[in-house]
């Protein structure tokens, strides 16, 4: 059986379970549900009427903006009670959130600039004083609702970092200023991040896919050029770094036999003759 894999995370975390990326992924793991670019803020927020028709969008931003202001892919986590739950504060760190109702949060993403709700609200970014303040209540709710309805799923933290340089050895903030993009303090904004993560690395039990190593931008990434677009190798070393994970835990399961009781091992191989006995005696009976 092949591990499964939930995902509440940006495109640093999910791109590495499609084919694009890592064409033998799904030799290794299933992915199952997975919310994209939520703000922590909102994840552990009540849900919100919607109230609005997003038939225009496509399939995938429908999904994505439904699931943001009703919750549900908490629900399908749960059911699907994954291996693993990797996490990353890309939402957090790059959006931010708008405050919709007192106390209800939802992530400050482009796409939902125009719906009604979240126009003149209040919003909040991680250059805020506040919003560190709030997003460690709503962590550490994160992280009692995990203990509560995932007992047995393993949460993983996912460290990635914004990058500014092109594979070609331009520099993206200078490529975005051109083209009157939006652009961002690489420096400010990955110590912002590194500060999510020393949080949770810190107080919570997580295992860590630390790459933060500054991975070059692609020119030629299928949804285009920006700073967490990397170049392929950031693909393969994330995957592999999964992998040992992966492995590190079935050794671990392996060597609890080692360690169990002269009793416990009598019995447990006295289980197993019994159910080889009781199917041995299913055969001779069919045979007669």
């Amino acid at each position: 059986m092949r591990p499964t894999v939930s995902i509440i995370g940006s495109c640093i975390t999910r791109d590495n379970f499609n084919g694009k990326f890592n064409p033998n992924h799904k030799m290794f793991f299933q992915c199952k549900t997975h919310q994209n670019q939520a703000s922590f803020l909102s994840v552990m927020s009540q849900p919100f009427p919607l109230e609005v028709d997003v038939s225009d969008k496509s399939h995938f931003d429908q999904k994505h903006i439904i699931k943001e202001f009703d919750k549900t892919f908490l629900e399908e986590i749960i059911r699907d009670n994954p291996d693993y739950l990797l996490i990353d504060f890309y939402g957090d760190v790059y959006y931010g959130v708008t405050e919709v109702h007192k106390g209800t949060y939802i992530t400050s993403n482009d796409k939902f600039f125009n719906i009604p709700i979240m126009i003149n609200k209040k919003a909040f970014t991680i250059k805020d004083d506040i919003y560190f303040d709030i997003w460690k209540e709503k962590i550490n709710v994160f992280f009692s609702w995990v203990s509560e309805n995932l007992p047995n799923t393993k949460v993983i933290l996912v460290k990635g970092r914004f990058s500014e340089t092109l594979i070609d050895g331009r520099n993206l903030n200078e490529v975005r200023k051109q083209s009157g993009m939006r652009t961002i303090n690489i420096a400010e904004m990955n110590n912002l991040w590194d500060k999510l993560d020393t949080h949770v690395e810190n107080k919570y039990k997580v295992d860590v896919i630390d790459l933060t190593e500054q991975y070059n931008l692609s020119t030629n990434h299928p949804w285009g050029t920006f700073y967490v677009h990397y170049t392929m190798d950031y693909y393969r070393d994330f995957l592999n770094k999964m992998q040992r994970i992966a492995w590190d835990d079935n050794i671990k399961k392996l060597r609890f036999y080692e360690n169990e009781s002269l009793t416990h091992n009598i019995k447990r191989r006295l289980l197993k003759i019994h159910k080889l006995n009781k199917i041995n005696n299913l055969f001779k009976r069919a045979s007669r």
